[in-house]
């Protein structure tokens, strides 16, 4: 299973499901970078680098403090 995030702009992302949220800024402390927040088709909120498009999880210097144990 690939990990590469498939979508490239946001009309790729509402022709797959998703809708926008709003946008916010990262409650990182070390980041603080402003982010979009987006709803997948399985109703979960997912956070996304405005332009890119990619996950902030992949970009956050802080997205070890935001990591849950699974």
């Amino acid at each position: 299973m690939s990990n590469t995030w498939p979508y490239k702009n946001d009309a790729e992302l509402r022709e797959a499901g998703y809708r926008f949220d709003r946008t916010e800024t990262c409650k990182g402390p070390n980041c603080r970078q402003e982010i979009e927040f987006w709803w997948t088709p399985k109703g979960k909120r997912i956070p996304l680098d405005p332009g890119t498009m990619e996950t902030h999880w992949s970009t956050c210097v802080d997205a070890e403090k935001f990591r849950r144990d699974r």
